[in-house]
């Protein structure tokens, strides 16, 4: 489902003062307009939906589910509709079926979503042990049932609820737009719940492959792929709540070879946001100063390889040369409102793989964000005050992730005791003859810890957070690239830029600030919108 932001509506930010230290906990507000167009085409589904049933078609739907999932059925569930997708649900006498949609309105790329679903489900089935729904079936619009979407028929998994349900702050469940840890959870069932968690992350953390992108499943030679671009749920934001042209996105047949690749491609998405969202993206002609120098400080950053870690893939104080990368499994919406629990508390389910994607092994090597429910933007204080809540979480997580770890190297020695040769061995203590160094290969829950004592975290959070990315920038990567500002935002940065960058930010504020005072949709032509961002991003390399 999709994360409800109040924060991001704007509701109660707070007007930057004139004063050098401006507040900049709220970032950029979703366009309001933009918003509502989306949310009408969920309205316009739920329409459709009304007149099949007045009509008595709604039977039709679940004869296409039998159709490919055989059995005898038992009972027709209501459809729900949730953030991304819409659900019917057919029991049988031995278990249970959806047909899941995808949306309009809030699916940019919903036959690409499917698609790209669809292939890491069964990746994920196959390659794995972590109890995922097995996809009977899955088609285009043109050949979904009643013209409903594309859609994915695929097994219902039985449950009490997810664990979001039993970890949420009971006191605010009722508001969708406050997620926050309840943190009255004893230690010991935290520790249990997210032990399972932390089993499942280390099993997805060996999966990698060669390219960055997302995946595709090839029938014929029955392989896995990475086939497109790596499809993210910002992506899908900056459109359908930002207004960006789809246009000046990744064109969709593209892959990554390297993380620095990468992290150039989400840096310009941050450039194209505050390019071309009109409403709500700015508060003044200081703030956009701000927003326009954060981001072009963060590409400078990443053009200059300052935000890659040392210790990619573990491996500490060897950086990875091109080719030798390899990248693993990342899910944006991988969180506990998608993992399913019975009355035990035990884990029985993943759901919602779509932003499913190979990334930079920094990605898969940084602590989970959702330790507290809620993101680090959308938190009742700063983000400053996220972090403080955050390391006390992290610690249990970090040992219950730990102790399965153990667990696990424990029950690899006695399954290779005897098996392995001296060399084997050898491979096995990290020692590196070739380099003539121990290569010190680091656990999971130690590379989390990393990644959190340098800041690592914080980069690749700004990174792909579109919408969370300035206060992340301002508290904690600014003064830490660029040492003490005294001034606050960007009057105590402008001297890091080029001369051509000051200048054309002027004339972008000046735009900016006139597009501010009417509220309205921008049509862009394809070519249009390529030359302007290509325009605002000429000749800063």
């Amino acid at each position: 489902m999709a994360e409800t932001n109040n924060r991001l509506s704007c509701e109660g930010a707070a007007t930057p003062a004139p004063s050098q230290k401006r507040d900049r906990e709220y970032g950029m507000c979703v366009d309001p307009l933009v918003d509502e167009r989306s949310e009408d085409g969920r309205e316009g589904f739920q329409r459709k939906l009304t007149t099949l049933k007045e009509e008595g078609r709604l039977l039709e739907i679940y004869g296409f589910i039998l159709k490919y999932r055989p059995g005898r059925p038992v009972r027709l569930r209501q459809p729900i509709r949730g953030g991304y997708n819409a659900a019917f649900c057919l029991e049988y006498a031995d278990g249970a079926a959806v047909l899941r949609v995808a949306l309009p309105g809030v699916n940019a790329f919903a036959e690409e979503k499917v698609r790209v679903e669809v292939a890491t489900l069964r990746y994920i089935e196959r390659m794995t042990s972590i109890p995922v729904p097995h996809v009977y079936h899955w088609g285009t619009a043109a050949e979904s049932p009643l013209g409903l979407g594309p859609f994915i028929i695929m097994d219902y998994i039985p449950h009490k609820c997810s664990l979001a349900d039993i970890l949420q702050d009971p006191s605010v469940k009722e508001d969708p737009g406050r997620q926050y840890l309840d943190r009255n959870v004893p230690g010991d069932k935290l520790e249990r719940l997210y032990g399972q968690v932390a089993r499942i992350m280390l099993e997805l953390s060996r999966l990698e492959m060669s390219r960055i992108g997302s995946l595709a499943y090839d029938e014929d030679r029955d392989a896995f792929t990475v086939g497109s671009r790596p499809l993210t749920q910002d992506m899908n934001e900056l459109v359908v709540q930002g207004g960006v042209p789809p246009c000046v996105l990744p064109p969709e047949p593209t892959t990554y070879a390297s993380s620095r690749e990468w992290y150039e491609v989400l840096a310009d998405l941050h450039v194209a946001h505050l390019t071309f969202q009109r409403n709500q993206a700015i508060e003044s002609a200081d703030d956009c100063r701000d927003k326009f120098v954060a981001r072009f400080l963060f590409r400078q950053l990443v053009r200059q390889g300052k935000l890659l870690p040392d210790w990619e893939g573990g491996s500490w104080g060897r950086k990875k040369r091109r080719g030798e990368e390899k990248f693993k499994l990342w899910i944006d919406d991988f969180r506990p409102h998608n993992i399913l629990v019975d009355a035990d508390l035990n884990v029985v389910g993943v759901i919602d793989w779509e932003w499913a994607y190979f990334a930079p092994a920094s990605f898969r090597d940084e602590p989970p964000w959702w330790l507290l429910l809620g993101r680090p933007e959308l938190w009742r204080g700063t983000v400053l005050d996220w972090r403080d809540e955050f390391s006390g979480v992290l610690d249990v997580f970090c040992r219950a992730l730990d102790h399965v770890e153990e667990k696990e190297e424990e029950r690899e020695e006695k399954e290779d005791d005897g098996k392995w040769s001296i060399d084997q061995r050898i491979d096995a203590l990290g020692l590196d003859a070739k380099e003539g160094f121990p290569t010190m290969t680091l656990r999971l829950s130690e590379r989390m810890r990393q990644s959190w004592d340098s800041g690592t975290f914080w980069a690749n959070y700004a990174a792909r957070r579109c919408y969370g990315f300035d206060p992340v920038f301002w508290d904690f990567l600014d003064e830490r690239f660029f040492r003490e500002n005294a001034e606050g935002g960007f009057e105590g940065r402008m001297h890091l830029l080029p001369d051509k960058v000051r200048r054309r930010m002027q004339s972008f504020v000046d735009k900016k600030v006139e597009d501010s005072k009417e509220e309205k949709i921008d049509e862009w032509e394809p070519q249009q919108a390529r030359e302007y961002l290509a325009e605002i991003l000429a000749d800063l390399d």
